[in-house]
This record gives C-alpha cells, structure tokens and sequence, in this order.
C-alpha cells in the first residue's frame, strides 16, 4: 500500500504543495490569517475568541434559524398544539357531570380536576427531552466548527419555544377551564391560566436540565421518571400535607408544584360558598329538624348552615390558606429562573454528556460504487484507507464552511442519504428474494424448534447486556418503594382511604418509564433481525415475534414481584388482609395482580411498535392509550359520575378492572375510623342521647356511627363505618376479584395476538406483492 501510494501522480502532487508551502514565510502567513480572522469578527469580539460572532449575535440566529424550522417543519408543534386540546376536550368531559352543579358533593372532583390539570403539562414537558436528544448531534458538530455557544442554542431554544408552548397551554387551559365549570370569574380564570403556563415552564426547564446532563434518552428516562413521580406524588393532592411523614414532608417543601397547586386551589375555593348537597342526618324522621341538629356532610362544615365555605374545607382538607395565593407564583417564577440558567450552565459545561462526534466519511457502499464507475484506480483491498482520507479532506474542506442553519443538507448529510438509501434497497431486494422463495425452501428446523433456540439465544443476550435489566429493576424497585413508603401505613380513616385509592393510582404511572426503556431494546432487535436474519432464512418472523414476547414475560413477571413486595407491605394493605383473616390468599391474589400488571405493560410496548417503525412513534401511541385509560379506569371520576357517553371507556380500559381489584383486594372488609377532624358535629334533639338521635338515620344508611353515642351534647358521627362502603362508593367490590383477573388477562393476551397479526400485516412482506413489483 505504501509502495503504491508513494509512487502515483497524487503523491507526487501533494509533495509539491507542501514544498511551496514551506518555502513561504511562515509568519507572514500567519500575520495574514490573523489579519484575515480578526477582520472576518464582529464588534465587540475578543481577537482571542474562536466565534465569529459575539454571544448575543449568535443567540439571534440561532433564534431565527429556530423560528424557521419550526415554521418549515411545524409537525412536532401541531402534535402538541392539537393534542393538548384532545386532552382538554377528553379530561374535561369527564370531569362535565360532576362539577356541573356547584355543590359540596363536587370538593374532591375539583381538586382531581386542578391535579389533573397540573399532571398534563408535566407529562407534556416530558416529552421535550426527545427534542433535545435529536438536535445535540447537530449542536455538538457546531460547537466543534466554532459556530456558536451550546449555551446560546439553549438560550435560542428555549425563546423560540416560547410562543407555542404558551399558546398550547392557552388551548388547554381555556377548554378544559370551562367544562369542568370552574369558578365564573374574570380575574380567577386568567389566574389559573397564569399558573398553569407557569407549570409548563418549570416542569420544561427541569426535563431540559435532565435532558443536558444524560448521554442518551433512554439513561435521561430514568432519572426524569423518577423527578416526575416525585413532584406528583408530593403535589399535596395524592397525600395533602398534613398525612405526609416527617420523614418526607421536605419533599413538598422543595416540590415547586406543591406550591403552585396550592394557589390553584385557594384561587379556585377562597371566599365561596358551596350548598349543602347531603345533610346528617337525613330523611322522614328529621324533615323537621332545624338549627343545630343538622350538619353538612363534609369537612369543614359548621352545624345549621346550609353551605360550606371553601375556605374553611381547604384548612381543614389540605392546610392551604388564601395568603399561599400569589406566594405560589412567586415561588414558581423563581424555579422557572433557576432551572433556567441551571440549563444553560449544564449546556455550556457539561462535557460528560457529550456524544460521540460525527465524521465526515465516504461509507463503503459509496466507495464501491465509485469504485464500479472507474472514478477510482485503486484496488479494492486499500478501500478503508481512501474511506479514512476522504473522511480527513472533508473534515478539513468543512471546518471551513461556516453553516448557520443545520436544516440545509450539507455534503456529509448527502452521503449519509445516499449510504442509508443503498443499504435500504440493498435490505429489501434481499427481503424480496428471500420471500419469493417461500414455499420452495423450508428452514432448517421446525418452528416450535426455532423458537426455543431463538428464545435461548435472547435470554442469553439479555443477561449478558444487563444494561436494559438493571435499570429496569432498579427503576421498578426505587418507584414502588418510594411509594409504598409515601403511604406508609395509612391510616384506614377517610384520608387515609383515599390515599390508598390515589397510592394505587400512582402505582401504574411506572408504565411511562418501563415503556421508554424497553423499545430501543425492541427496535434494535427488529433492526437485526430483519436485515440478517430474515434475508438469510435463518428462522421465520413468527418465531422472532413470539421469542421476543417469551423472553420479556418471565422479566416482567420478576419485576412485577419485587414491586409487589416493596408497595403491598409498606403501604398497609397486608394489615387490612390480616385482620379480615384473608391475610395468605389476599396477599398471594395481590401478587398475581401487580405481576400481570407488568406484563400487561410489555404487552402494550410490544403492541405498539409491531407495526410502526421507530420507537418515538411507538412511545407516543401508547403514551396515549395509557392516559384515556388511566383517566376512565375510575378513581378520579367513578363511572356513576362520568357523562353516559364516557361508560364505554370505562369498560374499555383495563386499569378499570386492575384498579378495582387492587383497591378491594387491598382494602375490603374491615372497619373504618375517622380522624378528629373527619367527624360531623351537631346536637340531638331535646331529650334525646345521639346514640337514639341516629338510630334512625344509621340503619336507614347502612353505614356509619358515633364517636359517642351516650353524650346528649354535641354528637361526633363518621359517616362510614366499613371499608367496603367506601369501596361501593368508588364502584369497586371484592367479589370481583377473580372475574377482573381474568378480564386482565384477556386483555394482555389479545395485546400479544395483536401484536403478532399486526406485525404480520405491516412489516412481513408479502409474495403477491413481489410478484407484483416485478411485473410492474
């Protein structure tokens, strides 16, 4: 090779340019490139500095470059412009009937409805860090030109996004604001649409600061899912402050959306009068009480008064006090400042995410076409050094090419295309062959053989790539425990009923995380397959699609396991099992239940990207049947409060028939005790005790009873006496249990049967349409 280089034309030529080259004054060159650079700077540009321009210049174009792309290529925006007005639309329509009539019966739909609003524009920010992670490349090669500051792209972006995040909060904020029929008021309406664009620019801030400071999405999922399910969790709605552990309360101090939805919801009750929707007692005994012997039937109510004041439920429900109110704003905007120049700091410095640089090569099937039309002489064993050199006279014509905007295909994007098309047409003339011989050439072992080899071989490679398993678990252990222990052995009084019924709901926002992780795992698997193995006849798509569902199964099934350990058990609901007598066979249901619950979600993974073909698409499509299901499954709104035309989504999802199970496997048949401030106080009648007072009313309702019967002063009455009446208010009954376990299993086993007919139908090509190709 060096014999043949040192002899052709091209060396010969290259040693007389750098003979002149050396025989010029070296530093009169040098005086003229100095020169030549310093005269080619703007104003107010350090001679010393590398950039052209000075930081606010640069910030400037990249802005307009920015504002042009999202102009050119506005898809990513009108997703999340048109999505959050489904979202609106769907959310609240669910929320329409229950909030219709402003009563005391609506107090907890208004505060699922402020959270719920909360948890849309996190999730929505969420979604930002796949943004981040398809413009570094870009970034990173400008950085290396000299072109601009990655801090002042950051900057850039983050101003050119501000139009369309403010506008979909605006959508969202406008829709979902009037249906679900809060307050009627000018200056509270444009409050709440203050705070909620607030919590989009906080929550955006820090997924960007996550984004910066991780080498790939799939490692920035991890710690963004577990940010998320900390600032939910801790909002003050799930668990209100006042249940919280000592151990945890400086969670919600540091949680900036507990502040906001704090000021959400004193906006929303302060100085309001809410009637009386349901009186203690009631009924044809009590049609004539009046005064004092008559209560309304939620916290913060006050004995002869036909309303409750909002202010007093909140002090009482979650400790919010109307002075909160613009503190929230205040504490918000500084979190907004501070993950803001967090972001840019992390961008400028931070070298440990840096990815791998692009370099500027020919790729071989390049080479070799080159090589086929004579435009290259020599021969084909030296085809990687001419790939190398190529690839350093490229870099060197390029670094001095000054390219402002990314969008505009430069020489080395050309040869990408061109490669990425070559090998596509390679690949499916391949496929085609490969197909066309179906039916003449078998393979060389049964199916049912195949699949026990291939699904040997990816179990062997998943444990020798513990990349995608450890995280996995660590990430299902960590979520789960830090849950369980939230809800540290809850009490089973109202609060504490509902903070099981919310710690359930929680449980399942794990899906968002696993799914995240385990498509790039698919995707590249497919990737393999189809390119090697399928052209080669090495086994059939069947037995791909079905090992690849067999070798998730028991790993998810080990997941499931550990979460079941670490969420039952600190959260209290072997406690309920153990004084129902039900402590092993409730215990062991539960554990069936949370580990079809992880399969259920490699299910839905695998379903998703059977038929699409990258793992962004997949992630969104599921992403979204998961939040219809999570918002119907009914422990925000139980469906007899939906609008009829919602039931049916009801009955669809299937964390309807997991949350119900959960709740009534977890909590059915034991009593329930109120806390001191859940009580109902009122007199009894005249001569009378409360225990003769109620007697009445207790056995007309079924339900529950008095702290003190025999006092003949103020009566102390928890309306529920049983963890069942509870329940049957949230529709949830234990005599469902094994009816629902199996609905779910028929859910995770139509998932698989999809995912294997769609996977067919998109990906497998088909004889018929190769023949048809041909004859084309």
């Amino acid at each position: 090779m060096s014999d043949y280089w040192r002899s052709s034309r091209e060396y010969e030529e290259l040693q007389q340019v750098i003979g002149q080259q050396l025989n010029h004054n070296h530093e009169e060159s040098l005086d003229l490139l100095r020169n030549s650079r310093k005269a080619a700077q703007s104003k107010r540009v350090r001679t010393s500095s590398p950039y052209t321009v000075n930081y606010i210049m640069q910030v400037k174009y990249v802005m307009i470059r920015n504002f042009w792309r999202i102009v050119n290529s506005p898809g990513v925006t009108l997703i999340r412009f048109f999505g959050n007005i489904v979202m609106a639309l769907v959310l609240g329509s669910m929320f329409y009937k229950v909030e219709k009539h402003t009563t005391t019966d609506t107090f907890y739909f208004r505060g699922a409805a402020m959270f719920y609003s909360i948890l849309v524009n996190g999730f929505s920010s969420l979604l930002e860090i796949f943004a981040l992670f398809e413009a570094r490349p870009v970034t990173e090669k400008h950085k290396t030109y000299s072109l601009y500051h990655p801090s002042a792209d950051a900057l850039a972006s983050v101003i050119a996004d501000i139009p369309a995040k403010v506008l979909s909060s605006i959508c969202f904020s406008v829709i979902f604001y009037f249906l679900v029929n809060f307050r009627r008021d000018p200056g509270r309406f444009f409050f709440y649409l203050l705070i909620n664009v607030v919590v989009s620019f906080v929550m955006s801030h820090l997924f960007r600061c996550v984004g910066a400071l991780s080498k790939t999405v799939v490692t920035a999922m991890v710690p963004a899912s577990v940010l998320l399910l900390c600032v939910m969790l801790y909002t003050g709605f799930s668990i209100p402050k006042k249940s919280m552990h000592g151990w945890s309360k400086w969670i919600w101090y540091i949680d900036p959306l507990s502040y906001l939805f704090e000021s959400l919801m004193t906006n929303e009750f302060h100085n309001r009068k809410f009637p009386c929707a349901t009186y203690i007692p009631n009924g044809p005994q009590y049609q004539n009480n009046t005064g004092e012997q008559k209560v309304c039937s939620v916290v913060g109510s006050v004995p002869g008064q036909d309303y409750v004041l909002g202010d007093n439920y909140i002090k009482q429900s979650y400790e919010y006090e109307i002075q909160h109110k613009w503190r929230g704003f205040g504490v918000g905007m500084a979190y907004v400042v501070f993950f803001f120049f967090l972001y840019l700091f992390i961008c400028e410095y931070n070298e440990a995410a840096k990815q791998k640089g692009d370099l500027l090569v020919f790729p071989r099937t390049v080479v070799k076409r080159m090589r086929q039309r004579n435009a290259l002489k020599q021969p084909s064993s030296d085809s990687e050094d001419i790939e190398k050199s190529s690839a350093l006279l490229a870099n060197d014509a390029t670094n001095k090419t000054l390219i402002m905007d990314s969008s505009e295909s430069s020489l080395d994007e050309q040869i990408k295309t061109i490669s990425l098309r070559q090998s596509d047409s390679v690949l499916k003339d391949r496929d085609d062959e490969g197909d066309n011989a179906e039916g003449h050439k078998s393979y060389a072992t049964d199916i049912f053989s195949q699949i026990l080899i291939v699904s040997h071989r990816f179990f062997q490679q998943y444990w020798r790539s513990p990349q995608y398993l450890w995280p996995k678990l660590f990430l299902t252990a960590f979520n789960e425990i830090f849950i369980g222990f939230t809800f540290f052995k809850e009490k089973r009084s109202l609060q504490g009923l509902q903070n099981q019924m919310l710690s359930t709901f929680v449980f399942c926002v794990i899906f968002n995380a696993l799914l995240q992780q385990f498509l790039p795992v698919y995707v590249e698997q497919r990737n393999l397959y189809e390119a090697r193995e399928r052209p080669s006849r090495t086994f059939s798509w069947f037995t791909f699609i079905v090992s690849q569902i067999i070798v998730e199964v028991p790993w998810n099934f080990l997941a499931g396991t550990i979460a079941f350990f670490v969420y039952y058990y600190p959260v209290g609901f072997y406690q309920n099992a153990s004084e129902a007598h039900q402590l092993h066979e409730r215990g062991a249901l539960y554990w069936l239940f949370c580990t079809a619950f992880f399969v259920w979600i490699g299910s839905m993974a695998i379903l998703a990207n059977s038929f699409v073909e990258y793992a962004a698409e997949a992630s969104n499509l599921a992403l979204l049947c998961f939040a219809f299901s999570l918002a119907f499954n009914g422990v925000l709104v139980p469906p007899s409060k939906m609008p009829h035309f919602w039931i049916f989504m009801h009955r669809v999802s299937p964390l309807t028939y997991y949350i119900d199970s959960a709740l009534s496997v977890g909590m059915a048949n034991v009593d329930l005790k109120c806390s001191e401030y859940e009580y109902v106080q009122f007199k009894p009648s005249v001569n009378q005790t409360c225990g003769q007072y109620m007697d009445p009313y207790i056995k007309s309702q079924g339900t529950g009873y008095l702290a003190n019967p025999n006092s003949t002063g103020q009566c102390r009455f928890c309306p529920l006496s049983k963890t069942n009446d509870y329940l049957k208010s949230r529709s949830s009954y234990y005599s469902h249990r094994w009816r629902n376990y199996g609905i779910f299993i028929c859910f995770i086993a139509f998932n698989y049967v999809a995912a294997i007919f769609l996977y067919w139908l998109a990906r497998v090509p088909k004889g018929n349409r190769v023949s048809k190709k041909k004859k084309g």
